[in-house]
């Protein structure tokens, strides 16, 4: 059997800039990983 890992939407980050998502190690990310654009959330 295997089990998904579900994440919580509120727990996913979206990079405005380059549309990618991921889920962020630390509360508010300074970056995208993708783009690296510093403004991934404005």
């Amino acid at each position: 059997m295997k089990k998904e890992l579900t994440t919580p939407p509120e727990l996913i980050c979206l990079c405005k800039k380059c549309m990618y998502t991921w889920t962020p190690r630390k509360d508010h990310p300074k970056a995208c990983p993708e783009c690296k654009s510093r403004a991934w959330n404005k």
